[in-house]
């Protein structure tokens, strides 16, 4: 006979038990995401300071605690681009668009390191193309159009920018673009036209050409 006392459990004791270890649970996840939340708005004011290199240490040792931190890898890929660290920054671009596929701006950002820094002009298109059918923008389907022209996809490329024009006349940059191409086509009559257009939609406060992003 075992020397031990032996303890009957009812049913109700083991639930009982079980429920306190699960809010025991639920409080250690809710401190964990509390602190989390913290140190990303240590990192958001490090940006505002410039202290970019600051930011992307905390980043780093959020998402060394938790891989599928969307925020953290956003906020990591975004930083490491503007210190021009592309190559650094895909990775964590990739993992963004992964976990929050509905994320326009980073499919958007994806697409003009596939395209200006990967030389990866098929992924590059694939990338805009996404973030272009979430973000119907008449600068993303502008971007969409460059980069079918970086992959020689030139009568898509010239459908999309004129029904961007069509759509919206205002926005002067599409028809920049247009322009541009119709010169490379030795169609210099109807060049000058769209360049005509882009500058009057400009005089009546269209978009400038500054969103170009290299393509």
């Amino acid at each position: 006979m075992s020397d031990y006392l032996q303890v009957p459990w009812s049913r109700s004791a083991w639930v009982l038990a079980i429920c306190g270890f699960l809010v025991v649970c639920v409080a250690l996840v809710s401190t964990s995401a509390h602190q989390a939340g913290l140190r990303l708005g240590e990192a958001r004011q490090l940006e505002v300071n410039g202290d970019l290199a600051g930011a992307n240490a905390i980043y780093e040792e959020l998402l060394a605690d938790d891989p599928r931190m969307v925020d953290a890898a956003r906020g990591l890929g975004l930083n490491l681009a503007l210190l021009g660290r592309f190559d650094d920054a895909l990775p964590y671009q990739q993992k963004v668009v992964q976990l929050d596929p509905r994320d326009s701006q980073t499919w958007i950002e994806l697409a003009f390191n596939y395209l200006n820094h990967q030389s990866e002009p098929e992924r590059g298109l694939r990338a805009m193309d996404e973030g272009a059918r979430l973000d119907r923008s008449p600068k993303n389907r502008t971007f969409l159009a460059q980069a079918l022209l970086l992959n020689d996809k030139t009568s898509s490329a010239k459908a999309e920018l004129e029904a961007v024009i069509t759509e919206h006349p205002d926005y002067s940059y599409a028809q920049v673009v247009l322009a541009r191409q119709l010169q490379r086509a030795g169609r210099l009559e109807e060049a000058a036209a769209a360049r005509s257009g882009a500058r009057g939609t400009e005089a009546e406060g269209g978009h400038a050409s500054g969103e170009t992003r290299g393509l």
